[in-house]
């Protein structure tokens, strides 16, 4: 038997007490208030990527995570990502489901650093 360490007991704890209270909308968690960006910061409701990536990682990590469900935060995920050739921005990611303009070209990194670590 393989022990455990003391960061994946702690992990495993925290995300058994907070798994269920999330509402999610079409893969992405909805936060009940707005954004940090200036496009969202009037917005009641937003759908942040860094929180459903971390969500997912974390899910991942403890073997919680459903393939179904994962496939569609992984989806979504996708979805913030702008994917035109002939954008200056193509690669960029949004921070929000709701943003329609780059505001901060560090969305990629800091939405997937869950997921990459």
């Amino acid at each position: 038997m393989v022990k455990q360490s003391y960061a994946v007991n702690v992990l495993q704890e925290h995300f058994a007490k907070t798994a269920g209270r999330y509402d999610w909308d079409s893969g992405l968690i909805r936060a009940n208030g707005p954004g940090h960006t200036r496009e969202v910061s009037k917005l009641a409701q937003t759908h942040a990527g860094r929180t459903s990536a971390a969500y997912y990682a974390a899910a991942v990590l403890c073997g919680q995570m459903d393939e179904a469900f994962g496939s569609e935060i992984l989806r979504a995920l996708r979805a913030l990502q702008i994917v035109d050739e002939s954008s200056p921005y193509n690669g960029a990611f949004f921070w929000y489901r709701e943003e329609t303009q780059v505001s901060d070209s560090n969305a990629a990194f800091f939405t997937l650093m869950p997921i990459v670590c």
